[in-house]
Parts: structure tokens; sequence; C-alpha cells
């Protein structure tokens, strides 16, 4: 004999067992009874909503055993890693369990597939790489016509957008909130870079680099260390190669222009602002002899290895001399070796003719050149002393995004003095222009 499900009594005749939509067994007077729903579903969502609570509960106290509140904010007792936001503590249930993941890379078990993506994406203009294709676009936009329009009217320094210059302004403002290290008392304008700079001052088991056994406690300083170190020895054997090409006794000029094609684009431009090719220097050379110029005074040269190029690559080998203003820094054992005869002003108030002069042999020079020059007030300060008729001035094309003052294409000079005389457009989007003085 058939029962109710929910009043147990004896389902027979007209209180025969029935099936209501929803799926429930039950006599007719207990369907009758359920007047808008039915009761068995009323409890079956009522169990649920109550474990779902449960569960809720538990993850809960889980998740407060193992995030704490400190003074920087919350910090995770599984993975040690602290954080600002409370929302960031939901990221951190899964902490110490994978299986709670729900993204796992199928490389490594760890959500970062971008980190194994063997994509790269050329800078067609500078040959810098990127891993994002929109990374790429937005650096594209330096190389516009445009350049980086947005310029600090304080540092003259140039950025790519309106954020990043408000960015840098913060810098000059001095009524500005600035984070301060409690140990070392040095400030900051980011809470997150004071964070990181905190690392610092842990206690944490420091990590030796393998090739030179420098320490840090920071896992992203050392990855950044070990970069840089791969990077020196790429560059002290480049440097090593340039010391016997420009000797005295092998003078291989046109094999040193060559080495300049092998290495990539930052290496290249940290040893030199540009490498010419050999079209270039002949170009150069024969504009030096059109206008007799015939004694060349750099400023700023750095190493002079440019100015060696210009002098060994021509007939007339006109001289070539540099003035620089760290005599400490350029006398060092870290300093590149100079390539040509270097002088050094010790003081500003010493700038006057007969320093030129001097930096020449004794002989005033025909040419003042300024390759990549990027301080206006000190430009000025040489013109006025400056006794020759020659202005040589080399730089980038707008398009490269670096800035320089004077610019070659347009210094802004005094246009009753000096006159544009030659321009030449070098490789890597470079101009050399030769300004007379006509007054």
């Amino acid at each position: 004999m058939n029962k109710c499900p929910r009043c147990n009594c004896d389902a027979t005749g007209q209180n025969r067992l029935v099936t209501d939509s929803c799926g429930h067994a039950k006599c007719r007077l207990c369907l009758v009874a359920d007047v808008s729903d039915c009761l068995e579903c009323r409890v079956a969502i009522q169990e649920s909503v109550e474990i779902q609570e449960t569960q809720e509960t538990q993850a809960s106290t889980s998740a407060d055993k193992r995030i704490c509140v400190t003074d920087k904010g919350y910090h995770c007792t599984v993975c040690k890693k602290d954080f600002r936001s409370r929302t960031q503590q939901y990221y951190h249930l899964t902490c110490g369990n994978d299986l709670l993941k729900k993204f796992n890379c199928k490389e490594c078990g760890r959500r970062h597939m971008l980190t194994h993506n063997q994509e790269k994406h050329l800078c067609p203009i500078c040959q810098k790489v990127f891993r994002r294709k929109s990374s790429l676009a937005s650096h594209l936009a330096i190389h516009s016509d445009l350049g980086l329009q947005f310029k600090c009217e304080l540092c003259s320094k140039h950025f790519q957008n309106k954020a990043n210059l408000n960015q840098h302004l913060r810098k000059h403002d001095k009524n500005i909130i600035r984070h301060r290290c409690k140990v070392c008392q040095k400030s900051f304008l980011r809470q997150s870079t004071l964070r990181l700079h905190m690392k610092r001052h842990s206690n944490r088991e420091r990590q030796s680099c393998s090739l030179c056994g420098k320490s840090y406690n920071d896992q992203d300083a050392l990855s950044r260390h070990l970069f840089n170190m791969m990077d020196e020895r790429s560059e002290l054997e480049t440097l090593r190669e340039i010391y016997y090409l420009s000797d005295v006794a092998s003078r291989n000029w046109r094999k040193l222009l060559a080495l300049g094609d092998c290495l990539d684009q930052q290496l290249k431009r940290k040893l030199l602002w540009m490498w010419p090719t050999s079209v270039d220097l002949d170009y150069f050379n024969q504009l030096l002899a059109m206008h007799d110029i015939q004694r060349v005074l750099s400023i700023g040269c750095g190493s002079g290895l440019l100015e060696w190029l210009m002098t060994v690559s021509g007939g007339r080998k006109v001289p070539m001399f540099g003035l620089e203003v760290d005599r400490n820094w350029w006398q060092s054992k870290y300093s590149v070796r100079s390539f040509i005869p270097l002088n050094y002003l010790e003081d500003a108030s010493q700038l006057d003719t007969d320093l030129l002069a001097k930096c020449c042999s004794d002989v005033h020079p025909c040419a003042l050149l300024f390759c990549y020059f990027n301080n206006r007030v000190a430009f000025l300060d040489y013109l006025k002393v400056f006794q020759g008729k020659w202005l040589i001035l080399i730089g980038p094309l707008p398009a490269l995004g670096i800035h320089t003052d004077p610019n070659p294409a347009q210094p802004q000079l005094p246009i009753d003095q000096w006159i544009l005389r030659e321009r030449l457009n070098w490789t890597d989007h470079n101009i050399v222009a030769f300004y007379e003085k006509i007054v």
C-alpha cells in the first residue's frame, strides 16, 4: 500500500498518491494544502541557502586565519605577501592549494601564459623588441612627426602622453605629500615605491649572484642585476674589439663601423650616440675640406669615438679635440678610454677664448662641434667666447623621440649672426648641420 511521503497516510481511493508539477510525490490532500508552491521545494531551497551560508562562513573563518591586518594594510601568512586592498584577500583564499585555482598555466602550472609567449614585435625604426603588439603601437607614437609632444616647462623633459607629464610634474611640487621610510627617512611619491623600498630593510635571506657573488635580499633586484651583468659582459667584449680596431697599429675604422652593424640598438646607443656609415663620413669630410675647416673642438664629446672616426676616415685628417667637464669620471677606471685629445673645464668661470685655444694645442679652433648636446645655457656660453667661423650641430630627427638643445634643424641662433650653409641626413634618422658666422 502506498504511503504519502509528507504525512505518511495511506494514499488510497480519492486520496490517492499524485505527482506535483515539480516532480515531488504526495497525496491529494497534501497537494491541495500547497496554496502557492510546493512545500518540499521550499524546504529544499532553505536547506541549500543554509549550506551555502555555512560554507561562506567557513571560508571567511579560513581567510581570517591566513589574512592578518598590519600597518601596511594586509598580510597573507601563507605566501608572505603584503597588499593594501581588502578585496585582494579573496585572491589569497587559494594560497597553498593549487587545486582551487581556476586558471592554470599549461607550461608550468602558474597563471601567467604571457610569460611563455615567444611572440616578439620589432620596432622598424629603433629595433626595440616588445612582447605585446599594443606596446609596440604605443611606442611607435614617439617616432611619429609629433614625437614626444608633452614637454615639462621646468626641466624641458619630454613625455609621450599627458598622464606621464602630470606624474613627472609631481616631482617638482614641493608641497605634495611624500611617503617617508621610517628606517632611513628616504621619501617617495608613491606608496607602492615605498613598499618595494621597505623590502631592503627586511631580514629576509639574501640571494647571491652566480656571476659576481654580490647578494640581494630582493629577488627582483637580483634579476635586474643578472640582466645587467650579461649586458656588461657583452659590452666589455665589444669595447675590447673597439680598442683593438682603433689602436695605432691597426686603425681599421671600416671594420669598426661594420662592428656597429652587428650590435643591438641599445648597446650601440650606449657606446656611441650614432654609428655613421662610410658614406656619411665621406660627405662630412668633403664639407670640412670645402669650407677649409682645419681644427674642430668637440664640446661634451665623451670618449671621442665619433670624432676619431671622422678624423681617420678623411684624407686630410682634420685634427679633432675634445672638451669635457668631469675630469674625475673620464680619468677613472670605470670610464671608456679617450680616442682623441681630451681637455677639461674645471669651473664655468674659466671658460674664455684662451681656454678654447689651449684645448686645440694653443691654436684657435675653426669650428665647434656639438653632438647630441642638451644644455642650452652652456651652449650659449660657448658661443659667447668662440672666435671661429663655423658651428657643427649633430642630433636626431624629431621622429626619433630624443630631445637635444640646441636642435640641429632649429637651433634658435641669432639670424643676423649665423646662417645655415650645409645639411646632411645621416643614418638612423640623424641630422648634421653646418652654420657659418656672418658677422
